[in-house]
């Protein structure tokens, strides 16, 4: 099965790789950091000078997902 870009099939299952695009590659409903597939991968938090600035998918304890 093909997966498109940002998306990888692991165990015929859509996977999400790219975790910073703000798309919802693996068409799960979950875009980025609100994707478990994400979960400890690097996304982008925002941008400084025109650049981005890489941070990490985490989850707080309360279950909530977002790029720190």
């Amino acid at each position: 099965a093909s997966c498109g870009s940002g998306c990888q099939c692991l165990a015929n299952m859509k996977s999400e790789q790219n975790c910073g695009d703000l798309l919802d590659n693996d068409r799960d409903l979950k875009v980025d950091c609100a994707d478990t597939d994400c979960e400890s991968k690097s996304c982008v938090k925002g941008t400084v000078d025109g650049g981005p600035v890489i941070g990490m998918c985490i989850k707080t304890d309360a279950g909530v997902r977002y790029c720190q």
